[in-house]
């Protein structure tokens, strides 16, 4: 138990470490910081680099720290001022983005295979209660807690910190006494990249250093700050410290193939009971007036000229009505399908396989939109979803010997069941808390795969004996059209009935819905099953083009994948989703032979939407068409 309690400390230290810097953004800004890892990541390949030109490890953590503080600050600067006051939501998947930037980037430039980072310390140990523990444990502890306790004082006990909590709980009011809200905040993001800086190269040589590892071991911290509760840095250290020996124990007393399941049902378990973490309070904000803060930044300047332009030339979408949205997604139905009999009639075999992976791919995505985009709600658990539906359809094809096709709606079912199960916990939480629980499913779905690898192939997958109807890629093409039509038809007859009415009501003003009789955790709740039934159906249909199913198929990306199709497609149509889908589709394979990383495009797509194009890339198809409409001869 004693070497479980100072490994845990260990661990724990470097939890607290990560935590910091997304506390601090979060608390400046109300962002969930998800460019973290791909800041930490960034500053250990830089170490990297510096270590192969011999340079002194003490001088590789300094320029690893100063990468790390200009990092954070560029993206506050050039991603985070532009936005404004744009919803937390909508910052966190932009952060999002810009983490896929920095992961295609690292990837692009040294590869994706994993390194070896040398310890900071001596290979030297001694004995603490009768554990072995090596001097570069000890340093990492130190570093981590001393630069955690010189956060502190700065935030508890200097002007600048004063100045901080002050922009953080009422950024118009602090303007108003002073304070420059902005500088605060590019403080925060400065600090808070240092410190995922610092904690990435610390981390990484007592493991590997790979493109996605940090960010990873972020991914998780976010947990152990769930437990400690975002609005305290000293309730972070306590809970990181709790969380890290828990999860020791987990795995030395349960087993350690089950870590992520053990903590989403913790995570998810202390919320219902303590919703603001175990040592977190209620976020105390001050009334303000909804009015500019400080000068714009240079790029929002630009946007705001591209806006205007947009006004002068008369190019922009506009707004449209409930009854031409219903239109709009009418259309996209039609083209949707005249796209599918072009392709069956003309296209070759590559271009068939293509398109019916991009539509299977596309019914989850109009899942996610009822989800995100008519309910309002940050899921992050999307993949998981498709992997249920997918391993329902291949458990009872191969095991049960049921005919595939019929397995397609018990597929919906296993979604459907997973959504009440998420949707339950998930529906009595909200904003981040929410985001975060649904994330942790999508860490907790692989690992049970592998759990169980009597039922799942575990490893090793399962391989699909597809009937001969389904042989060729045009028999699944037809399918994966058949079942689009088919969800596509569900989403429109609930989103533009009562159903959406209410979701859309209690999305908008939960206060106004509840007074009007709405019960606004059954309405989200509704939407969340319905989305996760219909990822379920893609998870199925995906399996069905591929004939194999496999654990890596569904990891934590697919599920920001799909939400990149979502938000970069165009969350407000269904030609949005089929565009978003059809671009994650085929990015990978007509990159497969590049130098350049998918990731890097995603990222692009996800920063520019959010920066020039809100609409997505349906609404940069309808500029180009009304500004050739414009432009063509009369």
């Amino acid at each position: 138990m004693v070497s479980v309690i100072i490994s845990g400390i260990i661990s724990g230290a470097l939890y607290a470490l990560t935590g910091t810097g997304l506390v601090l953004v979060y608390r400046s800004s109300r962002v969930l910081n998800f460019a973290l890892g791909g800041i930490g990541s960034l500053a250990a390949y830089t170490m990297f680099t510096l270590a192969q030109h011999h340079v002194p490890v003490g001088a590789q953590i300094v320029v690893a720290v100063l990468v790390g503080l200009i990092v954070g600050t560029a993206i506050d600067v050039l991603l985070i001022r532009p936005l404004g006051r744009a919803a937390p939501s909508v910052l966190a998947v932009a952060t999002l983005g810009t983490l896929l930037i920095f992961q295609g980037a690292i990837t692009t430039s040294w590869g994706s295979g994993s390194k070896a980072l040398q310890p900071i310390g001596g290979p030297g140990t001694i004995t603490i209660a009768g554990v072995r523990v090596t001097w570069n444990d000890i340093i990492t502890v130190a570093i981590a807690l001393g630069v955690i306790g010189l956060v502190l004082l700065l935030i508890g006990r200097t002007r600048h910190g004063l100045a901080m909590r002050a922009a953080s709980a009422g950024p118009v009011t602090a303007t108003f006494l002073g304070i420059d809200v902005a500088a605060s905040r590019r403080l925060s993001w400065a600090i808070g990249g240092g410190c995922g800086a610092l904690a990435a190269v610390l981390i990484l040589p007592l493991t590997y250093l790979s493109p996605t590892n940090f960010t990873g071991f972020t991914l998780v911290t976010f947990a152990a700050v769930v437990l400690g509760g975002f609005t305290s840095l000293s309730g972070l250290l306590i809970g990181s410290f709790v969380f890290s020996i828990a999860l020791n124990i987990i795995e030395l007393y349960l087993t350690p193939a089950l870590t992520y399941s053990f903590v989403f049902v913790g995570v998810t378990a202390i919320l219902l009971l303590r919703p603001h973490g175990l040592f977190g309070l209620a976020e105390r904000n001050v009334a303000e007036p909804n009015l500019p803060i400080g000068r714009p930044s240079p790029l929002r300047v630009l946007t705001r000229q591209l806006s205007t332009l947009r006004r002068m030339t008369n190019i922009r979408p506009r707004v449209a009505s409930g009854r031409q949205q219903r239109r709009h997604d009418a259309v996209a139905l039609i083209a949707i399908a005249v796209i599918v009999m072009v392709v069956a009639a003309l296209g070759g075999t590559t271009i068939r396989y293509e398109t019916a992976a991009a539509l299977a791919t596309y019914i989850a995505v109009v899942g996610l939109r009822a989800v995100m985009a008519e309910s309002g709600q940050l899921s992050l658990g999307q993949g998981g979803f498709m992997a249920v539906g997918a391993y329902t359809s291949a458990v009872l094809a191969t095991k049960a010997g049921l005919p595939l096709l019929a397995t397609l709606p018990v597929a919906v079912v296993g979604g459907a069941v997973g959504g009440v199960l998420v949707g339950y916990l998930a529906v009595r939480l909200s904003g981040l808390y929410l985001a975060l629980v649904t994330l942790l499913f999508a860490f907790a779905v692989p690992e049970l795969i592998d759990y169980f690898p009597s039922a799942t192939g575990g490893t090793s997958g399962l391989p699909m004996l597809l009937p001969a109807s389904l042989g060729g890629p045009l028999g699944k093409l037809w399918l994966c059209a058949g079942l689009a039509l088919l969800a596509s038809a569900a989403f429109w007859l609930l989103d533009y009935g009562h159903v959406g009415a209410t979701w859309r009501a209690v999305r908008d003003s939960e206060p106004a819905a509840a007074a009007v009789g709405l019960r606004n955790a059954s309405v989200r709740l509704g939407a969340f099953v319905f989305g996760a039934a219909l990822a379920g159906l893609g998870g199925a249909a995906s399996v069905l083009v591929v004939g194999y199913v496999g654990d890596t198929t569904f990891s934590v990306w697919l599920s920001i994948y799909v939400l990149v199709a979502l938000v970069g497609g165009g969350a407000g149509s269904l030609a949005g989703c089929a565009l978003g889908a059809a671009f994650i589709t085929a990015v990978p394979f007509y990159t497969s032979s590049s130098v350049i990383s998918p990731d890097i495009i995603y990222g692009v797509l996800l920063v520019g939407v959010f920066l020039l194009s809100p609409d997505g890339l349906v609404g940069v198809v309808t500029r180009v068409g009304q500004f050739a409409r414009m432009a063509a001869p009369r």
